[in-house]
């Protein structure tokens, strides 16, 4: 394990992972957070960076974030799947926290409580844990190589049990609520206002919108080797394909609108928004 300590922002070694400002198109996702793992880049080139909306990257923290979340109080979580690591960010993105010991964490939410969800891919397990004392409050268990969660409007979960080909809604006390199957390799989930979700098949190249009463409403095979997925305020979907180095924008409908180029190694995306 390792305890709790602050990493200074180190200058850049090696060739910075950029976007070319020339190719951005007039709309584009703008300001965004990007993982660079161990499986994708050099040791020079790992860690958590900064997407201007310019498409600048600035490295922010040196390490081998596997997942991020960026929060509304601009700090910012993430999982490094390697060492089992899940750690808290400051505004200044320095560690606040480090809770250790995780099998494997490759994804990490925060509820409305304030509990930490990791989903530990390793155990075959998603936890919740109290940031103040990293207690463990509970576990869901049951998953076949599992790869994100979502936190439900109603307090339960979604989580792309991606080894069993299916997303598994669980209410707040964990009881199954629904399952939906046949979905291939469904590695990334997110749920939405109005309690729909969507989720890309990883083996497939599937994006899929459900509403609330987990009815279809759109899908699309774009191909690729999709990582993740996200509705914006706006309306639009953003997916994440890292076979491609591309994200691509989907209006309310599920028409593409806009195709941006990803930066080179990135195997998280997830876009700022700013209140």
């Amino acid at each position: 394990m390792i305890s709790c300590v602050l990493f200074a922002l180190l200058p850049l070694q090696g060739e910075v992972p950029t976007t070319e400002k020339a190719e951005l198109p007039q709309y584009h996702p703008g300001e965004a957070l990007v993982c660079l793992d161990r499986k994708v880049v050099v040791p020079a080139e790992r860690g958590l960076y900064l997407r201007h909306a310019d498409g600048e990257m600035e490295r922010i923290w040196v390490g081998e974030p596997y997942d991020a979340l960026w929060r509304l109080d601009r700090t910012v979580f993430i999982t490094e799947r390697w060492s089992g690591n899940v750690r808290h960010l400051g505004k200044d993105f320095s560690v606040l926290k480090t809770w250790g010991g995780f099998s494997n964490p490759v994804d990490v939410e925060v509820t409305p409580e304030g509990l930490v969800v990791v989903v530990e891919n390793g155990a075959n397990r998603v936890t919740a844990i109290d940031p103040e004392t990293g207690e463990r409050v509970w576990s869901r268990t049951g998953f076949n190589n599992p790869f994100d969660v979502a936190i439900t409007e109603d307090g339960g979960l979604l989580v792309a049990d991606s080894g069993a080909g299916r997303v598994v809604h669980l209410d707040a006390e964990g009881k199954q609520v629904k399952v939906y199957s046949g979905l291939g390799f469904p590695n990334a989930v997110e749920s939405f206002t109005g309690g729909g979700f969507l989720v890309v098949n990883w083996s497939g190249g599937e994006v899929r919108s459900y509403d609330k009463a987990g009815k279809m409403t759109w899908r699309t095979r774009p191909g690729g080797t999709l990582f993740s997925v996200e509705r914006r305020l706006d309306g639009r979907t953003l997916v994440g394909d890292g076979g491609q180095r591309r994200v691509l924008v989907y209006d309310d409908r599920g028409k593409l609108e806009v195709v941006e180029k990803l930066p080179r190694g990135c195997v998280d995306f997830e876009t700022i928004v700013r209140m």
